[in-house]
């Protein structure tokens, strides 16, 4: 099951870190995450990312750090993909 790995106060801190990091934060489309075992979905938009964390806005607008690890491959694969990077380059100009 997924679980916060921050309380809101962090995740403000953590979303500014990554705007940093990426050089802009993404936003993107609603489409369902799964966990890594396959048995949790939920839908949800990118709005930052690192190596090993990515934010999303959940549909209820709650903000969530998950590590990549905790998601399934594919959307890890997805997070890590030239479509995401495009957004991050997007977003920043």
């Amino acid at each position: 099951m997924f679980r916060p790995l921050i309380r809101s106060i962090a995740v403000v801190a953590t979303m500014a870190l990554f705007t940093v990091y990426s050089g802009a934060a993404v936003r993107g489309e609603m489409r369902e995450w799964t966990n890594a075992a396959g048995n949790y979905k939920f839908k949800a938009e990118v709005i930052a990312f690192s190596d090993e964390l990515v934010v999303l806005r959940r549909d209820s607008g709650e903000l969530q750090a998950v590590e990549l690890k905790e998601l399934s491959k594919e959307d890890q694969e997805f997070v890590r993909s030239k479509e995401v990077a495009d957004e991050v380059r997007k977003s920043a100009d």
